[in-house]
């Protein structure tokens, strides 16, 4: 049986139900930033979004030369292609490169070593044009966000379905409340404790993804 994943207006109206308890005013927008607040947070604290990054046309890398600052919205890089999926090139440091092949930084021609330098992804040759679409980069990268956009990818499709309301949870987490109204101290302490259970869930999830190998 299949289901429908959720989407960014199913859960402002899970928060309305309850916040219209409250007789408190929907308000979309705060929710779409706090939303992606939380999105931010579950990317960084389990690192599930497993993603590239590349330099095609329209892409999230700019190569000049023989440098390609990283993506703002990498978190861990964890391999280099260059020029096909099947061409991963080799992590090395600048410390080999410098004592290994001096002058590597003026040298040309297709690339087989990367490094990371400050915030850019450096290969080892400056490689000859053309060169668009030839770099791929693989890691952990933020999760996509909620945006205005309809067409934009829904980040509810990368979360387990079991956790799509964990950005609701944090948004009525953190919503204003009035300590000396117990309706709105239980909703903020009730929804706090499932944000972060669910939270920690993920990071236990994924954590153990890790350390143990996939088995069917």
């Amino acid at each position: 049986m299949s289901r429908e994943t959720k989407t960014f207006e199913g859960l402002c109206d899970f928060i309305a139900s309850i916040i219209g308890k409250e007789n408190a005013k929907p308000d979309n927008d705060l929710y779409r930033t706090l939303m992606n607040d939380a999105l931010d947070i579950i990317s960084r604290r389990t690192m599930m979004y497993e993603t590239y990054w590349s330099n095609a046309s329209g892409g999230d890398l700019t190569l000049t030369t023989n440098t390609a600052p990283l993506p703002l919205t990498c978190l861990r890089l964890d391999s280099v292609e260059w020029d096909g999926d099947d061409n991963v090139i080799d992590k090395t440091t600048k410390a080999d490169l410098d004592k290994n092949y001096p002058g590597w930084r003026s040298d040309t021609g297709d690339p087989d070593k990367w490094i990371i330098e400050g915030n850019n992804i450096v290969l080892n040759t400056a490689p000859d044009s053309p060169t668009t679409g030839k770099l791929v980069a693989r890691g952990r990268g933020l999760l996509p966000t909620f945006t205005t956009d309809a067409t934009d990818t829904n980040p509810l499709t990368v979360i387990p379905w079991v956790d799509e309301l964990l950005p609701a949870y944090y948004v009525l987490s953190e919503l204003p409340f009035d300590p000396e109204v117990p309706r709105e101290v239980v909703r903020q302490s009730k929804y706090a404790a499932k944000w972060e259970a669910g939270l920690q869930k993920q990071i236990d999830t994924y954590g153990e993804r890790v350390r143990q190998p996939f088995k069917y």
